[in-house]
């Protein structure tokens, strides 16, 4: 029996092809869905004047957040509204509660059916009674800019500065 030695560049092509599978894996598992609450993250749109032309006030670039049990709207920037959510099966309920374009009293929840495809966010009205939240929410699917990460040290949902690329794989 013939004992095979293996080369540095054996063990260099080993190291290689086990990143390689390494990183797929994670690409994937960064984009599973859980199918019982929207990813959290950070996810974009923007209103233009062609889709509120009466609102210039909702007009610019939008950030929502979402973690768990939380979510931030910010508007160029500047939080708009922060809240709480609560997911039963493919819907989300937003509830108001603070910051300056935060609604009052039965304006402050509304309910939208949700869908994520891995890159898009597509909310769709249910129920709620503030214009302003569906028109933000439902002018266009909400892209996903990054990812939430965990915390190791405190178990928080906390918004990722940057994502791992995952490149495409059909």
């Amino acid at each position: 029996m013939r004992t095979r030695i293996l080369t540095p560049l054996h063990y260099l092509l080993a190291v290689f092809a086990l990143m390689g599978m390494l990183m797929i894996t994670a690409c994937n598992v960064g984009t599973a869905q859980n199918p019982s609450q929207p990813p959290p993250g950070t996810y974009t749109t923007t209103i233009t004047g062609q889709d509120l032309p009466d609102h210039p006030e909702l007009q610019g670039n939008w950030e929502i957040t979402f973690t768990s049990d939380s979510f931030t709207a910010a508007l160029n920037g500047q939080v708009q509204v922060a809240g709480r959510i609560a997911v039963k099966q493919d819907q989300v309920t937003l509830t108001d509660v603070s910051g300056p374009g935060a609604a009052t009293d039965s304006d402050a929840v509304g309910t939208y059916k949700w869908s994520f495809d891995g890159k898009v966010l597509t909310l769709t009205k249910v129920q709620d009674p503030n214009p302003n939240r569906t028109a933000v929410l439902t002018s266009h699917p909400l892209q996903l800019k990054s990812t939430a990460a965990r915390l190791p040290a405190t178990g928080d949902d906390t918004v990722a500065s940057t994502r791992v690329a995952c490149p495409d794989i059909a």
